[in-house]
């Protein structure tokens, strides 16, 4: 893909080069000083398996004052030195080693020299735990929970303000003001998350976010090797790995490669121009994710939808750059092996380097075989929601993405629940957004949801019908995919406009809520019914192996009614939806032989036997869930 310089004759804005120049100046005057601030990732491991081996080979971002012209040299046993390049800004320097497979946990003394001066730095490596990667995965089998972590809990006021960070008040009555919700407030409610079914945990990005407003959603990140202090620490979100894998389940960790925060020191003060998609003035993306895989888009359009940023606050990393996309791969690796990571979601997955992306997913998936990686795709078709998705065979064609969220599904649901059903919209809508289920090898992998932080609340988006309610989350979690619940859900949220206000705190997470709903008696009846709701609906889909690995079938829908089939050899499951505002009646011979001739069926609902052998009628926005054995 050409760059930016045969388009714009430039790569740096006239800002940053006269920052570079003042820069220069700056070094030159203190040449007598040298030291080693920083080195990124802040240490490595050894006792890498035969599939990892490529880790052994380790780029450090080298990061000090006077380096410029320095020495660098090494003392340990096992590791050696494979280059030592300095970046564009004298401040830094790209130090490689190489680990010998047979090198042990130790103190790499790394020593930069310049003249009689030298100083030098304690780099770790350490030895891998390798127990903490057996609940590594992320499949059908699964119920994710999401959480925005500012929102959910404050389990630990101590951290609310902290006197360095550029946003240093907590007003829970501002929707995009920080509230105080952190990582301790999730583990001291881990019970709640337990009583969902829920197998997996998905919090929004919780790395270092150092804005001066709007930082709540953590999007913004400013320091990709450390834990945002008003979330917590390394400790805490070790923990809080820890107590979900004793529970055998999952952490997975929202990461962001398409950008970083404008106040993060790598753009501030960048190793070189190039780590960062620069434009003469500020140009925003056009979000036409279709000129990817679009044989008709004009180069231009897809340049700008690649390299525009999102907001100005949101600078645009290239990918194309070498170090940028080591830098990015290595820290990714250094959350997985610290923490103890059990799968990925990359937020904006079509805004960042399809090639560079494709071969991140490619050596994640060769290096953690079990490791889940959910790509971000919002767009407005399925065609080209597909075309991130990963294929069958070992051509150019495969993306080694093995699971994106559906937006198409979700966009399909909301239509079917809310809008007058013809051949083509409600639910006639719904049934041709499944019928492109063709278009993906493993449809089954695909992330659904009814509503996450970027969309409205569900409840809201049916007008607080319980009945809609009831159809969505019986959808949600007996259809094709990996269901995925917006914490909030279950509590009946609302709000569906302005993205702070969609994630409103939870009640109970602060000491002086007036109501707990963490607790059934701090529930109204209409909260209680919901969780009861999605209880069940677990509970069932747990124990269900039709739901999570059987096979898929649905019917045309008619008059408003959609009905589909999960199926394997030991159970069949039959979901009926009347989407209409009149009753309707359901022949079940229309689903053939899907139903066992000796079947006896069970109203999951209500737990009582059921007569397959007469129509149904289903009441206006009803919903059948039977289950056959």
């Amino acid at each position: 893909m050409p760059s930016l310089t045969h388009v714009m004759g430039v790569r740096q804005r006239p800002t940053t080069l006269l920052l570079t120049a003042f820069a220069l100046l700056c070094v030159r005057a203190s040449a007598q000083s040298i030291s080693i601030d920083r080195i990124d990732p802040p240490h490595w491991w050894v006792g890498w398996d035969e599939a990892q081996s490529q880790l052994l080979d380790v780029e450090l971002l080298v990061e000090g004052a006077g380096l410029d012209g320095a020495s660098i040299s090494i003392r340990a046993e096992g590791v050696s030195v494979v280059s030592d390049k300095p970046a564009s800004d004298p401040r830094y320097r790209y130090l490689r080693l190489m680990i010998a497979d047979t090198a042990r946990a130790q103190s790499v003394v790394i020593t930069a020299t310049k003249g009689k001066q030298s100083t030098s730095y304690g780099f770790e490596l350490h030895e891998r735990q390798h127990g903490q990667q057996r609940t590594m995965g992320l499949t059908p089998d699964d119920v994710v929970y999401r959480i925005m972590p500012d929102r959910f809990a404050n389990g630990d006021v101590s951290n609310d303000v902290i006197a360095t960070m550029l946003e240093t008040s907590v007003d829970r009555s501002e929707p995009h003001g920080r509230h105080g919700g952190d990582l301790s407030g999730i583990l001291q409610n881990i019970d709640h998350i337990d009583s969902l079914g829920a197998t997996a945990v998905l919090l929004s990005p919780v790395l270092e976010s150092n804005m001066p407003v709007s930082s709540y959603h953590g999007n913004a990140i400013t320091d990709h090797y450390r834990v945002d202090p008003r979330l917590g620490s390394v400790k805490e979100y070790r923990a809080l790995a820890r107590a979900l894998h004793d529970r055998n389940k999952r952490l997975v960790m929202d990461v962001v490669f398409n950008h970083m925060g404008s106040r993060h020191r790598l753009f501030m003060r960048p190793p070189d121009s190039a780590w960062f998609n620069l434009w003469p003035a500020y140009t925003q993306t056009n979000g036409r994710v279709s000129t990817i895989g679009d044989p008709n888009a004009m180069w231009g359009d897809r340049e700008r939808m690649l390299r525009g940023w999102f907001d100005a606050s949101l600078p645009d990393v290239n990918q194309d750059h070498g170090h940028a996309a080591i830098y990015l791969f290595q820290h990714i690796i250094w959350w997985i092996e610290e923490v103890g990571i059990d799968a990925l979601h990359i937020g904006a997955y079509p805004y960042c380097d399809v090639f560079v992306m494709r071969d991140l997913c490619r050596a994640l998936r060769t290096m953690y075989p079990n490791l889940g990686i959910v790509g971000e795709v919002k767009t407005d078709d399925a065609v080209t929601q597909a075309t991130f998705a990963d294929r069958r065979g070992d051509g150019t064609e495969r993306t080694w993405l093995p699971s994106l969220t559906d937006y198409q599904l979700y966009s399909a649901w909301h239509e079917a629940l809310t809008e007058p059903s013809s051949l083509s919209s409600g639910v006639g809508r719904l049934y041709t957004t499944l019928s492109a289920d063709r278009l993906y090898d493993k449809p089954g992998n695909l992330l659904i949801f009814l509503d996450n932080p970027d969309v409205g609340r569900f409840f809201g988006m049916v007008k607080g019908d319980m009945r809609m309610y009831t159809q969505g989350i019986t959808m949600l979690l007996t259809m094709r995919g990996i269901p995925c619940l917006y914490y909030g859900t279950e509590f009946l949220f609302s709000q569906t406009e302005d993205h702070g206000a969609i994630s409103q705190d939870v009640s109970g997470g602060w000491e002086r809520d007036k109501h707990n709903m963490f607790t059934v008696k701090g529930r109204p009846g209409s909260v209680a019914k919901a969780m009861s709701l999605i209880q069940r609906l677990t509970s069932f889909r747990a124990t269900t192996s039709a739901l999570t690995s059987g096979a898929f079938k649905h019917l045309a829908p008619e008059q408003g009614v959609y009905a589909y089939a999960r199926y394997d050899q030991t159970s069949t499951v039959l979901v009926v939806i009347n989407v209409d505002k009149a009753s309707r009646t359901f022949d079940w011979r229309r689903f053939g032989d899907i139903i066992p001739a000796s079947a006896s069926a069970v109203d999951v609902f209500t737990g009582k036997p059921f007569d397959l052998s007469k129509a149904a009628t289903i009441e206006p926005n009803g919903t059948l869930l039977i289950h056959l054995r």
